[in-house]
């Protein structure tokens, strides 16, 4: 049987493959190529693929035996897929874990039986794998399930911590409905009031922003499919919701306008909604969220990631570097795979990231510089 990829690549990540570790696994045990096959492929030689699979046995922890440790690996990952399998149907809701939720065990929606998608107007997402912050996804989901009373959500934290990142997370996965053992909505939307985009290019104007009730109303109501309606029939959409689990996201709550209004407008909505709240700015809700850097080892695995993506090589000294100077932060490290992308080395990108007059520091602090004039 061979497993599904995206279930491979997140066992990958749980045992810290190197990216080189990584290619020859995915390489031997999905495509199923020969050594040369994929020394051809890696533009390497047949021992240098050999020996990087022999460090994946290790990491495995398969060390005993000249022979038969391929199918030792093979019966290993069958174990805990076909376990996985068995947890996702005989489980319920209110037992949900964190085995159940970590992306190592439940990736995108793979390890359950598949569901009709549910109603959304999610972006596309940004990134191929998401990394870190398994603590905050674990008590997102718990705050998520129905039977808990918390009805707004606050998602806070510094600028570019993956505060907007983290919520779209939970929402990518919990759209799928792959996985019965997480909260169960009909319909997710997703609002923003953010005026710009920090992509891994450049620094993008939105054409279209959420800032104010009758916009978050608007969202709302058209992804619901609930038609022909204004603010004045708040009333009949509330009834709607009652029978309709939806999850609101508002994203960037620092450039709502009249937020008073707005926050009367959510504590309004029925307990079947409930409401993530993402921003700077701290918001006095039910349960506030406080997002820290992520560790220095989540760091250095984002950006392995981030350059395997953009076919960058980084020496482990490069990378320990890097890190240092991210911080924990993750847009730093959409900023400076972008630079080293674009041909610039890593001392430059180093001071650019330093660089208090920088477009990066510019994108991060400058509505933050801009609300203290006012």
């Amino acid at each position: 049987m061979v497993l599904p990829r995206n279930f491979l690549v997140q066992v990958a990540r749980d045992q810290n493959l190197s990216p080189d570790q990584e290619d020859v696994f995915l390489l031997r045990l999905i495509d199923r190529k020969s050594y040369p096959d994929i020394a051809k492929h890696l533009e390497t030689s047949p021992q240098a693929c050999q020996k990087r699979m022999g460090q994946v046995y290790r990491k495995f922890g398969i060390t005993t035996g000249a022979r038969g440790k391929e199918t030792r690996l093979k019966t290993y990952l069958n174990g805990i897929w076909e376990k996985l399998n068995d947890q996702s149907k005989t489980k319920h809701l209110n037992a949900v874990s964190n085995e159940d939720i970590m992306p190592s065990m439940q990736g995108k929606g793979s390890m359950s039986e598949p569901c009709e998608p549910i109603n959304h107007n999610l972006p596309a997402p940004s990134h191929r794998v998401f990394v870190g912050r398994e603590g905050d996804l674990l008590q997102l989901y718990q705050l998520l399930v129905s039977s808990d009373p918390a009805h707004l959500i606050n998602v806070t934290g510094m600028s570019g911590i993956g505060k907007t990142a983290l919520a779209l997370e939970v929402a990518y996965r919990l759209a799928e409905r792959g996985n019965k053992n997480l909260p169960q909505f009909q319909s997710i939307v997703f609002c923003s009031a953010k005026e710009q985009s920090f992509t891994s290019e450049s620094i993008l104007t939105r054409m279209k922003t959420e800032k104010t009730i009758e916009d978050i109303f608007e969202v709302l109501t058209q992804t619901l499919d609930i038609a022909d309606v204004t603010l004045e029939d708040f009333g009949k959409v509330q009834n709607d919701l009652l029978d309709h689990p939806t999850l609101l996201l508002i994203d960037n709550w620092e450039t709502i306008e009249e937020p008073e209004k707005v926050l009367a407008f959510l504590y309004e909505l029925p307990p079947t909604v409930k409401v993530i709240i993402t921003g700077r700015t701290l918001v006095l809700v039910d349960v506030v969220l406080k997002l820290e850097p992520l560790s220095q080892t989540n760091t250095i695995k984002l950006l392995e990631q981030k350059a395997r993506e953009k076919s960058i090589t980084l020496t482990p000294v490069q990378l320990n570097q890097l890190a240092q100077d991210i911080d924990g932060v993750p847009i730093a490290i959409t900023y400076g795979m972008s630079q080293l992308a674009a041909g610039y080395g890593v001392e430059d990108v180093q001071q650019r990231l330093n660089a208090a007059d920088g477009e990066f520091a510019r994108f991060c602090f400058q509505d933050v510089v801009e609300s203290l004039k006012k």
